[in-house]
């Protein structure tokens, strides 16, 4: 079990998985309800698509019933699968241009999930460690974070209480916007980890997931220049972004690995500290 610093954290990752989940397959969800509660149609559809009937009516009619028989009962989610693909091929109707944003903006959504829970995870950590990671934080960046802490004291009429709040506080003058500024935040405080922490974030998959997100928000989904600089590849400069449901997928496995990574990581260097106070 994490530690008890990390439980909200856990259940925020969870509800965010689910919810990118359900939005990612609503258009199959659609497309499979569709064929779901057409199943009768649909099989005598397929029954007749095996071809032409001979015979009198009566045996036209017991051939059918045999085609249909022989019809798998539970395949309405292949036929969904049908359903969807002449939806997206349905260019008149723009529901292809629809799926394709939707599964642009699910990338984009996997990039937020691991930004935030890494900002998060950071502070928590932080706050775990006062006396050890919580200098190292505040000394890197003291300057500005002696002005923050100094303006937000008057603000309060010199009432705040700084206890469980350095990471938050510290969190504001460090960079979890980028995969290189999380990896410089977690690798400041954590020098004795440094190479861990290096060798499990930078990954290529998290590099590319964040090169989509930048191309998609800030230049429209268009395959530009900084994007192909990202990943080292420019066979496809000036074209559209086009993302398969393999392709998020697959990026949705490898990232939400990463981000679980992280968390039994950090517990780990939690719990190490528990144990420490403890002996």
């Amino acid at each position: 079990m994490v530690s008890s610093e990390l439980i909200d954290i856990c259940h925020s990752f969870k509800t965010n998985i689910d919810s990118l989940t359900s939005a990612s397959l609503l258009p199959l969800s659609i497309a499979y309800n569709t064929a779901n509660k057409t199943d009768w149609i649909e099989r005598f559809r397929r029954a007749m698509a095996q071809g032409s009937l001979k015979g009198t009516k009566e045996e036209q009619k017991i051939e059918i019933e045999n085609r249909m028989e022989k019809l798998d009962h539970n395949d309405s989610f292949n036929w969904s699968l049908d359903v969807l693909d002449d939806l997206i091929e349905d260019t008149d109707t723009g529901i292809k241009r629809g799926i394709e944003s939707l599964l642009n903006f699910s990338t984009v959504n996997i990039w937020t999930i691991f930004e935030v829970l890494s900002g998060d995870i950071w502070i928590v950590l932080v706050n775990a460690r006062p006396k050890t990671l919580a200098k190292v934080a505040v000394e890197y960046k003291k300057e500005n974070l002696m002005k923050s802490i100094t303006n937000m004291m008057i603000e309060s009429s010199f009432e705040l209480s700084l206890k469980n709040r350095i990471g938050e506080i510290a969190s504001s003058e460090y960079d979890f916007s980028s995969l290189n500024g999380i990896i410089k935040a977690f690798t400041i405080i954590l020098q004795k980890d440094k190479l861990t922490i290096k060798s499990l974030l930078s990954q290529p998959e998290l590099k590319k997931v964040q090169a989509i997100r930048n191309m998609v928000v800030h230049n429209g989904g268009l395959i530009d220049e900084a994007f192909c600089g990202m990943i080292d590849d420019e066979s496809k400069l000036g074209q559209n972004i086009e993302i398969t449901g393999a392709e998020l997928t697959g990026y949705a496995n490898t990232i939400f690995r990463i981000c679980t990574d992280l968390i039994l990581f950090i517990d780990n260097v939690i719990q190490q500290n528990t144990e420490s106070k403890n002996t």
